[in-house]
């Protein structure tokens, strides 16, 4: 869910669940409830949280992402959606057009506002699921809008004076830990007849601008839900390093019987140290992903105690995939089955409400889902290649997860790549960061063609976020809250490996993020008679492709993308025409540049009518020439912003490139900076525009 209203629990997040027989009661608690009472259906969209707030123009409804920014605390009404985000970012079209319905239907629905109690009170709020077509995961047949409940902001205090103060319910202090609990807000009771009502008034606004209206959407219970299979099913670890003999397959129950859960203390959980010494959280998915896909736990851990973590953690994560498969089989609704092993893939997960029974907040049961888009990034039968996230160390904040880069164009390699991102740090807090930056032959797409492209990938284009610099997103990391959001940026393991100018490295932004840069996998893919997939030989390759050849390398059908793709690349094309006139025009350029310094001043006898100065004053010619060379790259601006914005551009990381025209080696100079091919390709490129 996320935004205001904060992610729900799983069942292992809950503290009355500390083991496996805890988690087996949860389900059985829960099996006893939906027998008698309704469920929700879990809506995979976008959350768009909304309040009533005064204006100069009269009441207006606002988005509130829950952060502490003073335009969230105060309201982005439909006038100020440009000042919170970004063009080209998802929530843009989202909002305007939730604003836009509700603003029309707030005369006809006054009465139910007071009596929910929105009307005088900012610190309330609808909770909301934005759904227009594809949205993370699943498609769905109709735009809808699913107003789930009614929401309530805690107060809070920001340490930053730049930041406001959010009014709101008193923060309660959480029983373990004895401070104050973290969540943004929290549901608060509502009449739902009223709640009916005013999506009743509320669905004409909404037809106009091509949406239906839900409340919370029941579920029903269709069969008995029966956990025997699941707990019989058997479930391997490979203890290999650990434990002598082959070891382990064992049925679920038999390991919940002994599993406790590495969740708690709670928010976090414990920790283990990994095989490179790093204390990582036990209770993380991707670990849960590794041991289901075979991978030994002496490669993940070296430590018996840290060991006995992770299997136990990837016991909880497994057993809250499989009982939940068992309950979601035995619901629908009128959205459909929920059933995420049958027909039409179900829906996303149940959410279940009881105070008694589960605690305060909702608690989501998503069974497959857990693991829903895992297929390609970690096949089975084998071992895959994962992403090690990210933890904050210093608290639980919520981790943002950055894939940088051109994307000249997005290849099925850096799709691939992106969607182990996904996996590892979760759909809703995973972003690519790319530029508006046009500067053929290199980068001849634009950031509304790269997004079309990216679409094509089955990416959800409000993932890809437009921004100056890549590597300093502040377009996407300004729509977040420091106090509660740490940011990493992922970049590819061969350029970490490859260039110096990247390197693993943590900060803290003068907004007050924490930051780090960490490594993404490397995904290789060949194309067929040209090489490795890259930005370059896909550019080569799809230049002459036809449809089908297209569609081979691209894994993309459509046609309107095909023909987008064509026309810049046969641009580029045409323009390659001119080249040798062109490198003719480079050479002569730098040849009478070093003539003309050759006699500057007196400071040369002569020029030897190649490319070299006879001097006075040994090695002042060579620097004079990579001075040249040096101002006319700071001419041109930007060359790559893979290169150029890499490094110590990262929220002022430490490694900024030294000025090129310093360098006393020019070879080196060029190494340190671009690759010397890429140096007259970019020259050549300034030229072109000139």
């Amino acid at each position: 869910m996320g935004g205001a209203a904060g992610h729900m629990s799983h069942p292992f997040d809950l503290p009355t669940v500390g083991n496996g027989s805890d988690l087996i009661k949860f389900f059985e608690d829960a099996a006893t409830f939906l027998a008698t009472n309704p469920g929700s259906v879990k809506i995979d969209g976008t959350n768009v949280s909304f309040k009533l707030i005064d204006t100069p123009r009269g009441k207006e409804f606002a988005a509130d992402r829950g952060s502490l920014q003073p335009i969230d605390i105060e309201g982005i009404t439909i006038d100020r959606v440009g000042e919170r985000f970004a063009e080209g970012h998802g929530m843009r079209p989202a909002i305007t057009t939730l604003l836009t319905i509700f603003n029309e239907a707030l005369p006809s629905i006054v009465p139910e506002l007071k009596a929910l109690g929105l009307y005088d009170d900012p610190t309330k709020f609808f909770n909301t699921e934005y759904v227009e077509g594809a949205t993370n995961v699943l498609e769905y047949e109709d735009n809808f809008l699913a107003i789930h409940g009614v929401n309530q902001f805690y107060e809070k205090q920001s340490r930053i004076k730049t930041k406001g103060v959010r009014p709101g319910l008193p923060r309660p202090v959480d029983s373990e830990t004895d401070k104050p609990i973290k969540d943004t807000s929290r549901e608060i009771p509502y009449d739902r007849d009223v709640l009916a009502s005013l999506i009743e008034k509320v669905a004409p606004y909404a037809k106009k601008q091509g949406f239906l209206t839900y409340g919370d959407i029941p579920t029903e219970l269709i069969g008995e839900i029966d956990f025997a299979p699941a707990l019989a099913s058997e479930f391997t670890i490979v203890f290999d390093g650990f434990v002598e003999g082959e070891c382990c397959t064992s049925p679920l129950s038999e390991w919940l019987a002994s599993a406790e859960n590495p969740k708690h203390p709670l928010p976090n959980g414990k920790k283990f140290e990994d095989v490179n010494g790093k204390a990582r959280f036990a209770m993380l998915k991707d670990l849960y992903v590794r041991i289901l896909n075979g991978t030994p736990l002496k490669e993940i851990t070296s430590d018996a105690e840290g060991a006995k973590l992770v299997a136990d953690a990837a016991v909880m994560w497994h057993a809250s995939r499989v009982l939940g498969n068992a309950v979601l089989k035995q619901l629908t609704s009128d959205m459909g089955a929920l059933d995420p092993t049958g027909e039409g893939g179900g829906q996303e997960g149940v959410i279940v409400r009881n105070e008694e029974l589960f605690g305060p907040k909702p608690v989501k049961i998503t069974g497959e889902f857990i693991l829903q888009g895992l297929e390609t990034s970690f096949p089975r039968g084998g071992e895959a290649e994962t992403i090690e996230v990210v933890d904050d160390e210093a608290s639980e904040k919520r981790v943002i997860a950055v894939y940088p880069g051109r994307f000249q164009p997005m290849g099925r390699h850096h799709a691939e790549v992106f969607k182990r991102i996904q996996d590892a740090y979760g759909v809703e807090n995973s972003f690519i960061a790319t530029s508006d930056v046009v500067s053929p032959p290199k980068s001849p797409f634009n950031f509304a063609e790269k997004q079309k492209i990216a679409v094509g990938h089955g990416i959800d284009p409000s993932s890809m976020v437009k921004v100056r610099n890549p590597y300093y997103a502040r377009e996407l990391t300004d729509s977040f809250d420091p106090e509660t959001t740490s940011v990493v940026y992922l970049v590819g393991a061969k350029d970490m490996a490859e260039n110096p100018r990247f390197k693993k490295t943590e900060g803290t932004t003068k907004e007050g993020f924490d930051w780090a840069v960490d490594v993404a996998p490397h995904v290789s893919i060949d194309i067929p008679g040209v090489g490795e997939m890259s930005g370059t030989s896909l550019r080569r390759a799809l230049v002459e492709a036809t449809p089908e050849q297209f569609e081979a390398i691209m894994g993309i059908s459509d046609s309107e993308t095909y023909d987008m793709v064509k026309a810049r690349l046969s641009g580029i094309q045409e323009q390659k025409k001119t080249l040798p006139l062109l490198f003719s025009l480079v050479e002569s350029m730098l040849e009478e540049k070093k003539k003309t310094d050759c006699f500057e001043k007196g400071k040369y006898k002569s020029f030897d009518g190649k490319s070299k100065c006879i001097q006075r004053t040994k090695g002042l010619g060579k620097e004079k020439a990579d001075a040249y060379v040096a101002s006319v790259l700071r001419d041109m601006g930007e060359l790559d912003e893979t290169s150029s914005m890499a490094g110590g551009a990262i929220h002022g990381a430490p490694g900024v490139a030294p000025d090129p025209g310093k360098r006393d080696d020019k070879k080196k100079k060029i190494q340190g900076l671009i690759r010397e091919e890429d140096l007259v390709e970019d020259i050549i490129n300034y030229l072109l525009e000139m």
